[in-house]
């Protein structure tokens, strides 16, 4: 198959993650020899003394950090390009490591990237009894054969973002920035792009005062060349007097000053943030009279009140109910930590966590 690939178009590189070891090679480890890579884990599977010719990238799934230069380095004569075809799983709470792992893959001699595990949840869209729609998976439909790895992806079925992807688009961004110097305030900003200059961009900073607005300031960026150009630029004249004992941010945003197929002309591409200063110091150096601490209750809640604000706890579940700041509610609703959530399958085969974590009895 390899071969008629190759044949049918050459400017498609071919890859295959099972084409691992060369038994014809000298130094090659037959299973059931000591030294054969274990299939259980794939951090550590190395070449076996090097894939199969017909592949051109070197492929592996779930390596640790350190697994990149493990298969970079390896002393068997190979340089084809790495490609971690299944690197970050992104069912349950997970997609862990994702900025580490890109600073080594960024780092690393022949690592192109790689895979998570996946874009989007599988469910399918179906009506309950009571006439409401939902994302139905795992047995919904009756089937008695069935699984839950269907809901691992890092957008919801119906295209809604999760968490995860926000992180990924931070990570991959193709714009990076850096606080190289606090006191001058330079900031480095790095064109990962392959074929794009940064002059296509509106690029915004926004200064905020603690947690106020402070102003937004446009700033030029030239024409950053792409791949492994840089620019270094002071925002010390856009700054307004910083205050002592205050906390001062500069958030940098690259904007598409265009409309493109994917995304409308003021779509932001990459963004960083910077601390200006250390942080706020809201207590006055000398010495002042505290606020007395009163406490009481009622029916339902415990109540503590100092000068600005009111907290209500509530009796029955230990809920923080309300949090009134000089006399207006910030909570929405009720806080209440929560540290369940139903079992992955990757819990019922792997470490089992009902099982270790079930109450003594």
């Amino acid at each position: 198959m390899a071969g008629w690939v190759h044949d049918f178009d050459i400017t498609r590189p071919v890859h295959y993650e099972p084409a691992q070891g060369t038994p014809q090679a000298p130094g090659y480890i037959a299973p059931g020899e000591p030294g054969y890579p274990a299939t259980n884990d794939h951090s550590h599977r190395l070449q076996n003394p090097i894939d199969q010719p017909y592949v051109d990238v070197v492929s592996r799934m779930y390596p640790g950090l350190f697994t990149p230069a493990l298969l970079a380095n390896q002393n068997n004569g190979d340089n084809r390009p790495i490609f971690f075809v299944e690197y970050s799983h992104a069912m349950g709470n997970s997609n862990g490591n994702l900025k580490e792992f890109w600073d080594v893959f960024r780092s690393t001699k022949r690592i192109i990237g790689g895979c998570i595990w996946e874009f989007k949840d599988q469910g399918l869209l179906k009506t309950d009894s009571a006439g409401r729609k939902y994302y139905a998976y795992g047995g919904d439909f009756g089937e008695k054969y069935y699984d839950d790895f269907t809901i691992k992806g890092i957008v919801a079925a119906d295209g809604s973002p999760k968490a995860a992807i926000y992180e990924c688009k931070h990570a991959f961004q193709p714009v990076t920035c850096n606080l190289i110097d606090t006191n001058k305030v330079l900031i480095k900003i790095k064109n990962r792009h392959a074929d794009f200059s940064l002059s296509s961009y509106d690029v915004k900073v926004d200064y905020t005062h603690g947690w106020k607005y402070y102003f937004r300031k446009s700033i030029t960026t030239y024409s950053v060349r792409s791949r492994k150009r840089y620019l270094v630029i002071s925002l010390l004249k856009h700054l307004l007097k910083l205050e002592n004992g205050h906390e001062y941010l500069a958030d940098i945003h690259f904007i598409l000053s265009k409309d493109k197929a994917w995304a409308n002309k003021g779509f932001e591409v990459a963004s960083d943030q910077f601390a200006l200063t250390g942080l706020a110091n809201y207590f006055n150096q000398q010495k002042e009279k505290k606020s007395s601490i009163k406490s009481e209750t009622d029916n339902n809640s415990y109540i503590i009140k100092v000068k600005d604000f009111v907290v209500k706890i509530s009796k029955q579940n230990g809920a923080l109910t309300s949090y009134l700041w000089k006399g207006e509610e910030q909570l929405l609703q009720p806080l209440l930590p929560h540290f369940t959530r139903p079992l992955t399958d990757n819990d019922r085969r792997g470490w089992k966590a009902n099982i270790k974590l079930a109450p003594l009895v």
